[in-house]
């Protein structure tokens, strides 16, 4: 037989209850106030894909619809005190990274290449370094290096059709990095 003492039992009910509490805090408080956290059918040509730094808790990966500007995603991040340096109205670019510094929204690059790839944006070709290439699936060392060289060759590559230029990039494999790389702007993709 177990004997438990009255002191005992009011310690584990104290526990449960504030077990409890924390769960229900946990359940009607929102991670990100306002925030969108992306889904694959999220991001899409309708939608810009941003990133957002700067040690605030609504820092992370946002999808608003095409045309949203600098005032919209702080709208959408719940971040109300805010100052946005210069234009409110500066229009998001996909895979692009805003930072908050010193209660500033400031504009401050692109998102790493491996973050757009992982959330199915494309990289543009001409933009792309050789690491970047060798992230994408059916690109090694080598395909990297001779795409570097024939791009340097030509200046800019017009479009992604002119790859099977390059030895062992046939239609097939043309087909397979189409889901990865772009060759010119994109609408709402940052030049």
């Amino acid at each position: 037989m177990i004997v438990v003492t009255d002191r005992q039992l009011l310690g584990f009910v104290s526990v449960v209850a504030i077990a409890l509490i924390i769960y229900g805090i946990n359940l009607t408080t929102p991670s990100r106030p306002g925030g969108v956290i992306p889904s694959y059918g999220d991001i899409s040509q309708e939608n810009v894909v941003v990133e957002l730094t700067g040690g605030v808790p609504s820092s992370g990966i946002y999808s608003l619809p095409l045309g949203s500007d600098l005032q919209d995603l702080a709208d959408a991040t719940g971040l109300i005190n805010i100052k946005i340096k210069n234009n409110a109205r500066l229009k998001l670019q996909r895979g692009e990274k805003y930072n908050i510094e010193k209660g500033y929204l400031l504009k401050t690059g692109a998102m790493l290449s491996s973050k757009k790839l992982s959330l199915g944006l494309t990289l543009d070709i001409n933009e792309a370094t050789e690491e970047d290439l060798i992230l994408i699936p059916q690109i090694g060392k080598k395909t990297a290096q001779e795409i570097i060289r024939f791009r340097q060759a030509r200046g800019r590559i017009a479009e992604l059709e002119d790859l099977k230029n390059i030895k062992g990039i046939k239609e097939k494999r043309l087909y397979l990095l189409r889901k990865y790389l772009h060759a010119g702007e994109l609408a709402g993709e940052a030049r």
